[in-house]
């Protein structure tokens, strides 16, 4: 089971980060935006990166965390060949361009992959802060949405706000809940933790990685038929509960 989270569900790591991960199965991993410039994820980009943006050197450390994850394989990426930065430049284009994002015409920004340095600045910035800058987080959380959409995998995300609906070109209808679950969750910066505890629960999620499939097999077919009848489609949805009282995330202890 493979799925696709956006990179702000890492910093911090949200509770939908905390699904994902412990859903995703070992040859399948997330999908996510691995932090990297235009030029490529090569130690010498990486390097050159960080002499000339500052901000990005502190989007890497904020990031340290999920190092044993990407060690892991857990998180990477990419979809076999396909980036979901592919994705997130179609989304800046529509943007621009497309007559049903008119109203979102002032958050465009035309020239944002044209120059590599200011990209990667606004990209860090953006994750830093957790969203919060337009020009960035709707092409970025957009992109998400059409990069699972295209390739058939699971996005794994909090209710989509309307504005990225229409950038992602899926509908705004809400639909019923195909199905609900409860799992425990570890929540947190606990990267080791995590692969620690996929480890110890490795035949529980995977019965429950396979009921997902068979359930998600079921409502695409359902899917197409409701589809050609006019009847709304099912989804597949979670709902999400909080921290017991007094219970903190967890946290894996610093290494340096």
């Amino acid at each position: 089971m493979r799925l696709v989270l956006a990179p702000y569900d890492l910093l911090p790591p949200s509770i939908e980060a905390s699904l994902a991960l412990t859903l995703a199965s070992e040859s399948g991993g997330v999908v996510t935006l691995a932090p990297a410039p235009l030029e490529g994820d090569s130690p010498e980009s990486l390097r050159e990166a960080g002499a000339k943006t500052p901000r990005f050197l502190r989007l890497l450390d904020a990031w340290r965390w999920s190092a044993p994850l990407w060690r892991a394989g857990l998180l990477r990426g990419r979809h076999l060949d396909h980036l979901p930065l592919d994705e997130i430049r179609a989304a800046c284009a529509r943007l621009a361009h497309d007559p049903a994002a008119a109203s979102l015409r002032p958050y465009a920004r035309r020239r944002l992959f044209s120059d590599p340095d200011a990209y990667l600045d606004s990209l860090s910035r953006d994750l830093l802060r957790g969203g919060g800058d337009p020009a960035m987080t709707l092409p970025v959380r957009a992109g998400f949405e059409r990069f699972a959409a295209r390739h058939a995998l699971i996005l794994v995300r909090g209710e989509p706000r309307p504005h990225s609906r229409r950038l992602g070109g899926r509908s705004p209808t809400a639909s019923s809940p195909l199905l609900r679950l409860t799992i425990p969750l570890l929540t947190g910066e606990a990267a080791t933790s995590l692969l620690a505890l996929r480890a110890m629960l490795r035949p529980q999620l995977d019965s429950l990685r396979h009921a997902l499939a068979s359930a998600l097999a079921r409502a695409r077919e359902a899917g197409g038929e409701r589809e050609r009848s006019g009847e709304r489609k099912p989804r597949l949805a979670f709902q999400f509960g909080g921290l017991p009282p007094g219970r903190t995330p967890a946290r894996d202890p610093v290494q340096r």
